[in-house]
């Protein structure tokens, strides 16, 4: 029985010696360990998605000298929405105010996949750009080339 396949003969002649009781028991481990193996593979499968809710910012150093700010799910391992910068404080200047952005992570995504990457590089770099100008005017930026480097968000 432990090896998947069922020999109706070994059974008959287990039952004829042992009598019904052991093959009962044989047969309530073998469904107990079922059940077991489902619940598992249920609460893998839930995890799986609740993980697929849950995006993160990452400022990662890409292949030959580029810099990388992703947009990636839990549950991958490949970032679902990149954008590439030749110097790290140009990314770093996007990842100031993006960082504050978590809780639009998904929403951005989600425009991703509607309007295409280079839509949502433009929309994030414009919010940007706006979120300087108002954090300059009310004198809360820390000026430079990383003006939002000291902003708290809003």
């Amino acid at each position: 029985m432990n090896g998947g396949e069922l020999d109706i003969t070994f059974l008959g002649r287990l039952t004829m010696m042992f009598g019904g009781a052991a093959l009962d028991d044989l047969a309530k481990a073998r469904v107990a360990a079922a059940v077991a193996e489902r619940a598992e593979a249920l609460e893998a499968e839930a995890k799986r998605a609740r993980d697929r809710l849950i995006v993160n910012l990452y400022a990662r150093e890409g292949k030959y000298g580029r810099h990388l700010l992703e947009l990636q799910r839990k549950s991958s391992d490949e970032a679902d929405w990149s954008i590439r910068y030749d110097r790290a404080i140009e990314r770093d200047r996007l990842c100031d105010w993006m960082r504050w952005q978590k809780d639009r992570f998904f929403a951005f995504l989600d425009h991703a996949a509607e309007h295409g990457d280079e839509s949502l590089a433009r929309m994030l770099v414009d919010e940007m750009f706006a979120t300087e100008r108002r954090v300059k005017k009310e004198g809360r930026g820390a000026g430079g080339m990383r003006p939002l480097r000291m902003w708290r968000g809003d």
